[in-house]
């Protein structure tokens, strides 16, 4: 799509005015982050930053569906179109981003909406209301997940999606609740666990609380 025609790329599409569509997008928040810079040297917040934004841009580079651009500790993903691929394409991104930042010990979590939204690249102007969902659909998780919006409920009963994602009851500050969240740790159970674990030695009161609820959300083995 993005190479047919006039333009080049969906970036230069985009940034000649196709700015307004119905698109996924999800909003990441890493967890900790006024504790991390109140307590870490600012180069070593840096390093950890670059590192991951680097990962980011390495793995988002080789498609052309998805953008997203990151400011202190959020990072907003947003697509090109609504298609069943881009969903499933959006979901293994974020699947990526989630291990490697908790590999890295910067853990995350994050919400998945649908909607009409406007990315202005040249403007550096994104709003809608799948970003206002996604933010307080985030703000309510309380394990390091990425869960999805009912907005994308319909899309989540597909069989091409099942795969992705899990069914589970869901730790939300309102109290427990059901709801799709994707499937982030399920690949390689074992490693991932073991990485949530290192960070929980570096945490103590509340944030123990994510930590119990992510592993609790922890795939079963078989």
């Amino acid at each position: 799509m993005g190479k047919e025609g006039p333009y080049k790329s969906p970036e230069i599409k985009l940034r000649r005015g196709v700015n307004t569509t119905v698109r996924f997008v999800a909003f990441l928040d890493i967890m900790g982050f006024k504790d991390r810079v109140a307590r870490n040297p600012h180069d070593e917040i840096l390093n950890s930053l670059t590192n991951l934004s680097s990962f980011i841009s390495s793995i988002i580079d080789k498609n052309e569906n998805i953008f997203y651009t990151m400011f202190s500790d959020s990072l907003i993903f947003y697509t090109l179109n609504d298609k069943l691929t881009t969903f499933k394409q959006l979901c293994k991104t974020l699947n990526k981003v989630i291990i490697k930042s908790i590999s890295l010990g910067i853990p995350i979590k994050g919400a998945i909406a649908k909607g009409e939204f406007t990315a202005d690249i040249a403007k550096l102007l994104y709003f809608g209301q799948p970003l206002i969902d996604a933010y307080l659909l985030e703000e309510s998780l309380l394990s390091y997940n990425i869960i999805i919006h009912h907005s994308l409920e319909s899309i989540c009963k597909q069989n091409d999606i099942k795969h992705l994602i899990l069914d589970v009851n869901t730790p939300l500050r309102g109290g427990i609740s059901n709801h799709f969240i994707l499937d982030t740790y399920g690949a390689d159970l074992e490693n991932n666990r073991k990485a949530i674990m290192n960070i929980r030695e570096t945490v103590s009161d509340s944030p123990r609380r994510y930590i119990d609820n992510t592993l609790h959300l922890l795939p079963k083995k078989a």
